[in-house]
């Protein structure tokens, strides 16, 4: 993300550092979006802060946390009552992840000037990644509540609530995130979550539906058929978009890749592709004969992240495992460790009228901390 010297204020800094953790934070992908422009002596004037607090916000910029951290700390010494300096102590301090510190730095900030709509922010993310979502969802709704314009607020509430297990909320909060910041990058990738995540508790509670009434589930509808479409393909074009802004974004190839397989996906939805099979028109169902765990990742563990990694494959004809789809994602690494233990799956093939074909499956991984 790129801002050039003459518009670089004070809430574009505050948008980077959202930007940068909300990513971290979030369920798929996370590029990394510090590719920005040091601001000169001139844009750090129309700051208008203190010299020292400037000088730390221009160390932070250059991601030399320590040194901004530093001078920050300093700036707040000798300046108590300064909320600016308090709330860009924070920032740094999340960045290195020093949560802790952070913590205190804004709840400083927030005691100091309660309106501070970056503050609560930031006490919303450190939340977040402590999967205390109470609080979080206390601290983004003050946010969104204080201004209702802004887009990180309602994006971090988003956030929020697609790990509370309510996407289609989280989407409303992804559509107001871009309707005032139509660039917003983590509410591309926030809003390509929620699509996926909805349409995971369709087909979920469809499944569920028949299950109970022991009847096999029937043909989608064409209105069925359009609205699963739909949600696969507005993922897909959410990715397209943030792809378009940042072509360089390290995670680019694999972010092509998911955009690929949703497309995949919504078209098999409406028409079945050559030889791939839903479970109820095949003869036999595709039987998995090994699954190995995934690993459980240090980071992962470190924060405190549980929960289940939803997976739409295909097992195909010829023994291999193709098109994976994340319909759910969880942080901390745990995404791709999944999706390492799912390319290893062993299955016989499923058949129709005595040939191997292939067949969509769901696969699901549960993380659990002992």
């Amino acid at each position: 993300m790129r801002f050039s010297p003459t518009n670089l204020t004070a809430p574009s800094l505050i948008f980077s550092f959202i930007v940068g953790v909300c990513l971290l934070l979030s369920a798929g992908t996370r590029p990394n979006l510090y590719a920005q422009e040091t601001p000169q002596p001139a844009a750090v004037a129309a700051l208008n802060m203190p010299a020292d607090t400037a000088r730390g916000v221009e160390f932070y910029k250059q991601g030399n946390y320590p040194a901004a951290i530093e001078v920050l700390r300093g700036a707040v010494k000798g300046r108590k009552d300064d909320a600016q300096a308090w709330l860009h102590l924070g920032i740094a301090l999340t960045r290195a992840g020093e949560n802790k510190d952070a913590r205190k730095a804004f709840e400083k900030a927030i005691k100091l000037r309660p309106e501070q709509v970056e503050a609560h922010v930031g006490m919303a993310l450190l939340f977040t990644a402590a999967n205390k979502l109470r609080d979080a969802e206390r601290e983004a709704a003050r946010a969104v509540s204080l201004d209702s314009g802004n887009a990180e607020a309602h994006y971090v509430l988003g956030l929020v609530r697609l790990r509370q297990g309510f996407p289609a909320k989280a989407l409303t909060e992804a559509n107001a995130a871009l309707q005032f910041n139509p660039n917003f990058s983590g509410a591309l990738l926030l809003k390509k979550d929620a699509l996926l995540e909805s349409y995971a508790a369709a087909s979920i509670a469809r499944a569920e539906k028949y299950r109970k009434l022991k009847q096999p589930a029937p043909t989608l509808s064409p209105e069925e058929h359009d609205a699963v479409n739909n949600l696969l393909k507005e993922a897909a074009e959410s990715v397209d978009k943030f792809l378009k802004l940042f072509p360089t974004s390290p995670d680019a190839a694999s972010l092509r890749e998911q955009a690929q397989t949703l497309r995949f996906h919504s078209d098999s939805e409406v028409q079945t592709a050559a030889l791939i099979y839903k479970s109820d028109a095949v003869t036999t169902k595709a039987h998995i004969l090994f699954k190995s765990p995934p690993r459980y990742t240090d980071e992962a563990r470190q924060k405190g992240i549980e929960g289940t990694i939803r997976l739409r494959i295909v097992l195909s004809s010829d023994g291999q495992v193709r098109h994976i789809l994340v319909v759910k994602g969880l942080g901390g690494g745990l995404t791709q460790t999944a999706l390492e233990a799912a390319r290893g799956i062993k299955f016989t093939p499923a058949t129709k009228d005595g040939r191997p074909v292939s067949q969509f499956v769901i696969v699901e991984y549960n993380f659990d901390i002992y």
